[in-house]
């Protein structure tokens, strides 16, 4: 009797143990880097995510790109990374798993640099793929409306513990006009296996911090996190929708684990847990 939960238990150990390492790669107005050089094992980004997939047998790196560089800049970063990984673990192919900005990064890279010679899969998380087609309607209307949105973006990520930024054209980089012409110019790789899943905040109050975008984004583009809509975070193989456990709704910053806005989605673990699905999902499929 005394034997069974011990087997379980190392079962459960090797639930998150993939084929090849995972990458994690952060979004905008953060930095990762230190936290990489020096060690340390989780970080203001992903929280306690990290950590979790490692008990569960994943190794776990992390992306090293600048907080808020430009797509082709931190592109050159994230392969760097990505040589230094594959050199650290032994391995010639990593699995990417990328939040909002950070996925397109990582497309670029496979698609302009790595060519999918070391990338064994990519999982994009909240990323606007399609751009913030928000912000193309709104600078329609008024230019300097645009350049107020834009700014209440910077403002929000640096209180949220991120970096602040002074540079528009970061934020320009995410429009849906930008984007359409990104995905004609960054075709996907063949070889590499592309999956995706979008972020539902259902209500206003589920991250007062985002609530005024939520409210924009979701009268101009239907549902959302809080900053991407679903339409514009699917690509590839679509996931489906992530709206938390109980299904009450999950924003764009609350996904990545770092900023839990309730002591009952930090003692729950439901976005760890969503995490190591996915990383459990790849190692099933072979990856």
């Amino acid at each position: 009797v005394r034997v069974l939960p011990v087997l379980w238990y190392n079962r459960c150990m090797d639930r998150c143990k993939t084929k090849y390492p995972i990458m994690m790669i952060h979004g905008l107005g953060y930095d990762d880097k230190a936290k990489q050089l020096y060690g340390f094992r989780t970080g203001g980004y992903w929280g306690h995510i990290p950590s979790i997939l490692r008990q569960e047998g994943a190794d776990v790196y992390f992306g090293c790109q600048d907080s808020n560089g430009e797509i082709k800049e931190n592109a050159a970063q994230l392969y760097e990374t990505l040589l230094f990984i594959c050199r650290d673990h032994n391995t010639d192919k990593v699995n990417l798993i990328a939040h909002s900005k950070g996925g397109i990064e990582a497309r670029y890279m496979i698609t302009h640099l790595d060519k999918g010679e070391h990338v064994a899969s990519l999982t994009t998380i909240a990323t606007p793929h399609h751009g913030i087609a928000s912000s193309d309607k709104i600078g329609k209307r008024s230019k300097k409306l645009q350049k107020a949105f834009y700014h209440s973006i910077r403002t929000l990520i640096s209180l949220d513990g991120g970096d602040w930024f002074d540079n528009y054209t970061v934020c320009e980089r995410l429009s849906a006009d930008y984007m359409e012409v990104f995905n004609e110019l960054v075709p996907d790789v063949p070889d590499v296996y592309y999956q995706s899943y979008a972020c539902d905040m259902k209500h206003m109050r589920k991250d007062l911090a985002l609530a005024l975008f939520y409210g924009v984004v979701r009268v101009l583009e239907g549902p959302n996190d809080g900053f991407v809509s679903i339409e514009s975070a699917k690509w590839g193989n679509f996931r489906g929708v992530y709206a938390g456990e109980s299904g009450k709704g999950i924003s764009h910053s609350i996904a990545t684990g770092g900023r839990p806005v309730s002591a009952d989605l930090h003692r729950t673990g439901d976005i760890a847990e969503f995490y190591v699905r996915i990383a459990a999902d790849l190692k099933d499929m072979g990856f």
